[in-house]
């Protein structure tokens, strides 16, 4: 079952389903382990602003005939170059996050998403999120490489 969607810039309207979206799905992540779940929006909600409002930073969402918001994505569509597993290797972009929402998942939405950003799924590109989502989907984004320090350093060089 396909669902098409509607790709387009994230408006002011779409702000609180974006942030509610990357805040809620990202609890479970790894890479937060300092963070307490209490007081965790308020820590949270002003870094994804962050990034939201950063101007490198694109986000897209997908949007139904109804206006019914599907997902996002976060990116910095630019090519960069860093170092992992002690190898310099050129990275075609960066997703700092990509979401869909339960109802709208296995329906290509975030394939749509990537697309639409400029992320080609069949090149190395780097993600900033290990989330329990992102592993089980490991296989169909196979030349994805985490790069956590990319988003943590916004100032690093982009080629």
């Amino acid at each position: 079952m396909t669902d098409v969607a509607t790709i387009r810039p994230m408006t002011p309207a779409d702000r609180q389903f974006v942030r509610s979206g990357w805040s809620a799905s990202y609890r479970t992540a790894r890479d937060l382990p300092l963070i307490p779940m209490k007081g965790y929006a308020d820590i949270m909600h002003p870094i994804i602003d962050s990034y939201l409002d950063d101007p490198r930073v694109q986000t897209l969402v997908a949007a139904g005939d109804l206006g019914v918001l599907f997902g996002f994505v976060s990116v910095d569509p630019r090519h960069y170059v860093t170092e992992i597993r002690n190898e310099d290797l050129e990275l075609a972009g960066y997703v700092y996050y990509l979401y869909v929402a339960g109802p709208f998942r296995g329906r290509r939405i975030a394939k749509q998403l990537l697309a639409a950003a400029g992320i080609d799924r069949t090149a190395a590109f780097g993600f900033a999120a290990s989330t329990p989502w992102s592993r089980k989907l490991r296989s169909k984004i196979p030349f994805a490489e985490l790069d956590t320090l990319r988003a943590r350093f916004l100032s690093m060089e982009a080629t």
